[in-house]
Parts: C-alpha cells; sequence; structure tokens
C-alpha cells in the first residue's frame, strides 16, 4: 500500500480538485467490492486529527447514506445539490492571534541573530519548484507490523513521564542518529545550534463552542515554535537511556 501511495502526486494549489484523495482498496474476494479506505493528503494541509475526523464523519453519513440511486450512477450533482454543502468556516485566526505581544520582540531578534550566525547553515542551495510534476522524492520505506507498533508505543509510554508519542521519539532519533554519524553536522566553530519546529494542535486552546470546534475539524490547524537546540546535546552515547529519553520529553 505505501509503494502505490508514494506514486500519486496530489497539487498543493489546484484550482479544480481538492488537496487529497480516497483511495479504494477491492476485497480479496471479490474485486467489485472496497475492503478499505486510505485517505492521501500532503501533511502540510491535513494533519492526523483532521484525518480522524474525516473517517468519522465519512463512516456517520455512510451508514446515513440511501444507496438506492439513478442508473446513470451519479450519487452527487453539484449543479443541482451545492446550497447543501456547509460554508467553509472563518479563518482560525479570527480565534487565535498568533502576533507576539511586543515585550517578546526583544528576544525574538536577539534569537533570529542567533540562528543566523551560530546555528547550522545547510550547504545546498535552496530551489523553488514551480511545476508539481518536476519534484523527486528519494525514500526508503521502513516495515514495521502492527505488534512492533504496539511494542514501540508501550516501550515509549513506558520510559517517559508525559505518555508521549511516536512523533517526538522519531525525531530524536533522526537527530541523534544525524550527531552520531556525522551525516550533516560539521563541526564548524561556529556551529552550535539545530533549529528544529515542534508542532503543536490549536484546536486545543479553542473555545468550548461547538459551532467553532465543528468547524475547525479539518484543515492543518497547527501552530509551531522554532527552537535552536545545542547540537551537543543530540551526542548521546547507545547506552545513555536517561539522556535519550530526556530529550524525547523535551521534543514532546
Amino acid at each position: 500500500v505505501l509503494e502505490l501511495i508514494g506514486t500519486v502526486s496530489i497539487p498543493h494549489h489546484h484550482p479544480e480538485r481538492p488537496n487529497w484523495r480516497l483511495l479504494c482498496l477491492p476485497c480479496k474476494v471479490n474485486a467489485n467490492s472496497i475492503s478499505m479506505l486510505v485517505l492521501i493528503s500532503n501533511h502540510c494541509s491535513m494533519d492526523g486529527i483532521s484525518c480522524v475526523n474525516f473517517f468519522q464523519d465519512l463512516t456517520k453519513n455512510l451508514n446515513q447514506l440511501d444507496l438506492i440511486h439513478d442508473s446513470d450512477s451519479t450519487i452527487y450533482d453539484y449543479s443541482k445539490e451545492y446550497s447543501n454543502i456547509s460554508r467553509l468556516p472563518v479563518p482560525v485566526t479570527e480565534y487565535i492571534d498568533y502576533k507576539p505581544q511586543n515585550k517578546e520582540l526583544p528576544r525574538m531578534v536577539l534569537s533570529d541573530l542567533v540562528k543566523m550566525y551560530l546555528n547550522y547553515q545547510a550547504e545546498g542551495t535552496r530551489t523553488k519548484i514551480m511545476n508539481d510534476d518536476e519534484v523527486q522524492t528519494y525514500h526508503h520505506i521502513l516495515h514495521f507490523s502492527v505488534r512492533d507498533i504496539d511494542m514501540l508505543k508501550l516501550k515509549i509510554k513506558a520510559s517517559t513521564r508525559n505518555e508521549c508519542t511516536l512523533t517526538p521519539f522519531l525525531q530524536t532519533c533522526f537527530v541523534v542518529a544525524l550527531q552520531r554519524y556525522g551525516k550533516i553536522f560539521k563541526r564548524r566553530f561556529r556551529e552550535w545550534g539545530f533549529d528544529i519546529a515542534l508542532a503543536k494542535d490549536i484546536r486545543k486552546t479553542l473555545s468550548e463552542s461547538e459551532e467553532v470546534l465543528d468547524g475547525m475539524k479539518y484543515g492543518c490547524n497547527v501552530g509551531g515554535l522554532h527552537s535552536s537546540y545545542l547540537i551537543s546535546s543530540f551526542d548521546i552515547a547507545y547506552n545513555n537511556k536517561k539522556k535519550f529519553w530526556s530529550l524525547v520529553e523535551h521534543y514532546h
């Protein structure tokens, strides 16, 4: 399934198509039946919570759907039924102000200076992709069974105090591996920090209004913080479990 999904290209801004796809996998016994639905989307447009909400609403509506329709197999006619579609919600910025307070400005300026002169700087050149068809990706898929994932989750929860998820654990593994094997860090005199973006689900900060929460069910309603971490903090010995799990908790 992952190999199949990897071949799907979804433009970020297409004027006539949605920025997500629904993959229908056929049943092994009956090819005319669907055994599984897979939601495919760019992660910058839809987060994991949006996917959960999508499938919950999809299940609810399919259970209420009248499957008897005309012989032309048209399930939905936009030209006749567009008025039934709910309106787009107001932007989340109407409820949450992302602008920093004035007292935070000096710290932000100082932080930007530190990032500019003392952070890791990539040697590659930045390019702007004008055509989504020209995007090249390089990846290697690792296969984990459901049992392996369950064991990982139990290990993470048992080793941390805040019941961390897989995301901070994988991020810690990534940066520690970069440090240990010297893949990007060149250990220059001015290379002290490494900029990492920490995501935060801002739905948790909204009011308890059902109307507001319902309007924010879909989309990438995620805020984030850019923080500079000392590269030396990633230098963790293989058997230093206390320092490793402490770093996992820090990212969480």
